[in-house]
C-alpha cells in the first residue's frame, strides 16, 4: 500500500501538528492585503498636542492590555507625564466593565467600525497599540496591518512572539513584556518625547518588507508552492 502524501500549512510555527512530518509543514501566516495600505506619510496634525496611541480590536478577557493601563496611571501619579500628554484610542468593542475607570489618560472610543475605517484609524494614530497576553503566542492577525501601516508599534507581548522578534529586529516601534513594568513606561515614555520633538515619524521601510513578506500576493505564492510540491510528490 502506497503511503499518502501530506503536507501541512499552518498560521504560526509554534503549531505542533501531531503525526505530521517536520518536513511537510509549511507555515503560512496571516498577511496583509496591498491594496488597503498605499503610501501614507505622516499622520495630519491634530493640534491638542497628545501622543494618540490607537488599540485597533475588541478588548476583552485577558486582552485587557492592563499592563500597559498600569504602566500610564504609574507615569501620571508620579508627574511624569500629564493626563493630557496621551489619548488613548480604542477602535473596535470595548468588552470591558471598567475600562473607562482604569484609563488614567484622554480615552476615546470608535465602537465597532468596518475594515476600511479600521485601517483608517490606524493611518491617523500616532502609535499603535498590540498587546498579547504573555501566555499567548499568537501574534494577532492585526500584526501585519499594523506593520504596513506605518506607524511606531507600542508592542507589549511575550519575547517568543513573533511580534516582538518583527519588531525589534525591524524597527518598527517599541517592545517589552508584559511583566516588566518599567519597560513598559519607559516604552511610554520614549514615544511622548519623540511625539514632542517631532521625530515620531512614518516607517516606510517597515512597510515595504512588510507587503515583501507578507502581502496576500506573497501568502498566496507560497500557498502555490505547497500545492505545486504535493503535486510533484504524489
Amino acid at each position: 500500500m502506497e503511503r499518502a502524501i501530506c503536507c501541512v500549512t499552518v498560521v504560526a510555527d509554534w503549531f505542533d501538528i501531531a503525526g505530521a512530518d517536520p518536513e511537510g509543514v509549511t507555515v503560512i501566516p496571516n498577511g496583509v492585503d496591498e491594496d488597503d495600505f498605499a503610501p501614507a506619510g505622516a499622520p495630519a496634525p491634530r493640534g491638542d498636542g497628545r501622543l494618540r496611541i490607537s488599540h485597533v480590536g475588541t478588548l476583552y478577557g485577558d486582552r485587557d492590555c492592563g499592563p500597559v493601563l498600569d504602566a500610564l496611571r504609574r507615569l501620571v501619579a508620579a508627574g511624569r507625564i500629564a493626563r493630557d500628554d496621551v489619548e488613548l484610542r480604542i477602535v473596535g468593542n470595548d468588552w470591558l466593565e471598567d475600562l473607562d475607570a482604569r484609563v488614567p489618560v484622554r480615552l476615546s472610543k470608535t465602537g465597532y467600525v468596518d475594515h476600511r475605517a479600521a485601517v483608517a484609524e490606524m493611518r491617523e494614530a500616532d502609535a499603535l497599540l498590540l498587546y498579547v497576553a504573555p501566555t499567548s503566542l499568537a501574534p494577532s492577525g492585526k500584526l501585519f496591518e499594523y506593520l504596513a501601516s506605518e506607524r511606531p508599534i507600542l508592542c507589549v507581548t511575550s519575547p517568543e512572539n513573533l511580534a516582538a522578534r518583527l519588531v525589534r529586529e525591524w524597527d518598527a516601534g517599541l517592545w517589552a513584556a508584559p511583566g516588566d513594568g518599567e519597560a513598559i513606561e519607559q516604552a511610554i515614555l520614549a514615544l511622548v518625547e519623540r511625539h514632542r520633538a517631532g521625530t515620531l515619524g512614518p516607517a516606510p521601510e517597515v512597510r515595504r518588507r512588510t507587503l515583501e513578506t507578507y502581502s496576500r500576493r506573497a501568502m498566496a505564492a507560497r500557498l502555490a508552492g505547497v500545492l505545486e510540491e504535493a503535486a510533484g510528490r504524489a
